[in-house]
């Protein structure tokens, strides 16, 4: 779904051959002396932020900017928009916040929300122009931003009883590519929740489900209208409408991902293997199967 590859802190394009000149706006790379490449910025809404930049160039991918302000903090979680343009952050541990960055800009953060009460990971995912942002964590509620302001489009305070169900392995909180719908993972005890919620930040449905012994992630389609959940033991599968479309057993803490059109999906185990599924019309088929010979596939 995402055309660029992000690293905590750290953000790379690739650009696997010439670079065209619509894909990053306002932004000309030029070929130097020695094969170093280039930034050039022209009149824009960049210019005189760093006219003329030497980038690191070892043909697959080049460091745009490091964020170094971290405050003692990890930025464990991170999410770029679709269109390249927007990324977000969650920083955990310490001074916890959520950023949001231009993926052009200097490394500063374009706007930062702090999230004290956060008591883990700070889970985010960003719609595909910037307009509709998620965030959730522990100790705090569900925060739908747009990259324009730090003040938060609306906030959803999870059912009593209820906490959101914080991940180390993926995200839990999803965005569609047009930010019409936002869904969280929430656990009270034996009893996981998948809320999915409208852009005003209405529900529009909860889903439960078993979340065994750990709860690792949450995918969901382009679109919006199928969702994958992942927990130790099993993948779960369901449609917008509350049905499960499949449910496949799965050993391992690592979490399933979903195509954007919903006919396949990937997962990982602690069985040395990576599969992949193709749906059929009416459940997931195995398509194939790799063995990697490592232990932990994540």
């Amino acid at each position: 779904m995402k055309k660029l590859i992000v690293f905590t802190i750290s953000i790379a394009f690739l650009f696997g051959g010439t670079l065209k000149q619509d894909e990053l706006p306002g932004v000309d790379i030029q070929l130097g002396p020695s094969g170093v490449r280039y930034v050039t910025e022209p009149a824009g809404e960049l210019a005189g932020q760093h006219k003329k930049t030497d980038l690191y160039d070892n043909s697959r991918a080049e460091v745009l900017w490091v964020d170094r302000y971290h405050q003692n903090a990890i930025a464990q979680h991170t999410s770029i928009s679709g269109n390249g343009m927007w990324l977000q952050a969650g920083w955990y541990l310490n001074n916890e916040r959520t950023n949001l960055y231009r993926t052009l800009g200097t490394g500063l953060p374009a706007w930062s929300y702090p999230m004290p009460a956060a008591d883990w990971f700070i889970s985010v995912d960003v719609s595909n122009d910037g307009s509709n942002i998620g965030v959730i964590a522990d100790g705090e509620p569900c925060y739908n931003f747009s990259s324009g302001s730090p003040i938060p489009n609306w906030v959803y305070i999870l059912p009593a009883g209820y906490s959101h169900a914080s991940s180390s392995q993926g995200p839990t909180v999803c965005v569609s590519d047009d930010g019409s719908i936002c869904a969280a993972l929430a656990r009270a005890g034996s009893e996981g929740k998948l809320i999915i919620l409208d852009s005003s930040g209405d529900t529009l449905r909860t889903i439960a489900f078993d979340p065994n012994t750990g709860i690792y992630g949450l995918d969901m389609t382009n679109d919006g209208s199928v969702f994958c959940v992942s927990t130790y033991y099993a993948t779960y599968i369901y449609n917008a409408d509350g049905s499960r479309r499949d449910s496949i057993p799965q050993y391992g803490q690592t979490v399933s991902k979903i195509s954007g059109d919903g006919m396949y999906f990937v997962k990982g185990d602690f069985n040395s293997r990576a599969c992949l599924y193709r749906w059929n019309g009416s459940n997931y088929d195995l398509a194939w199967q790799c063995y990697t010979g490592h232990p932990w596939v994540t």
